[in-house]
């Protein structure tokens, strides 16, 4: 049964055939959304889908296909996305990031109230170092973590608010 497995690290319970990890269900059981039918967006939505698409977990991206008037939130379905199937916008580089950089294990590197950045890494190889900020501008928070990325790795700011930064010495961002 689930409630004996979770004390387990990694495995697969016999009894119900879900994984789980860490002493809970496992990252790929659930499917995480921002938005749904019921439910509009939150405030922060693109901040919410730059969490959704790159931590670990299946995302969905929620676009009802109609869109018969987006911005009125007393129909039903509620509108989806409005740049779910466009090129160019916000949403498509959080889309590529994901496919092509989004995946292993997540590590958290800083938790502050306003910041977080976690680290993606396949076999302790890092794939992508995340860094959200939700006070609501795009000014600078100052703050230094070391990665498991090699000195001299060149790291792109796919939102394109901020210049691209070079990993110093031992991993250091």
């Amino acid at each position: 049964d689930l409630g004996q497995s979770l004390g387990n690290m990694f495995g697969l319970d016999t009894a119900t055939g879900l994984a789980y990890e860490n002493g809970g269900l496992s990252s790929d059981a659930g499917l995480a959304f921002v938005q749904s039918h019921d439910d509009g967006p939150p405030t922060a939505n693109n901040l919410a889908y730059a969490y959704l698409l790159t931590r670990q977990g299946r995302p969905k991206v929620y676009y009802d296909g109609n869109n018969i008037a987006p911005t009125n939130w007393s129909n039903f379905p509620r509108p989806g996305r409005g740049d779910a199937l466009q090129s160019g916008g916000i949403l498509d580089s959080l889309l590529d990031v994901h496919h092509r950089f989004a995946r292993g294990t997540m590590y958290f590197r800083v938790s502050q109230p306003d910041l977080l950045v976690f680290e993606r890494q396949v076999s302790g190889q890092s794939t992508l170092l995340v860094a959200l900020n939700d006070r609501g501008d795009i000014s600078t928070t100052p703050v230094s973590v070391t990665t498991a990325f090699p000195a001299g790795t060149v790291l792109h700011d796919y939102s394109n608010q901020r210049p691209d930064v070079t990993v110093q010495a031992g991993g250091l961002v």
